[in-house]
């Protein structure tokens, strides 16, 4: 039970931080843009 609860929070924790990535990413392209238009 442990290991499966632990395992969920690593898929959780994942998925956290291709969000934020995403997030980032997504500022820098747009910011990038705005500079070159």
């Amino acid at each position: 039970m442990m290991k499966h609860n632990k395992h969920l929070q690593n898929r959780k924790l994942k998925k956290h931080i291709v969000f934020v990535l995403y997030n980032i990413l997504k500022e820098f392209i747009s910011a990038i843009f705005y500079n070159n238009v």
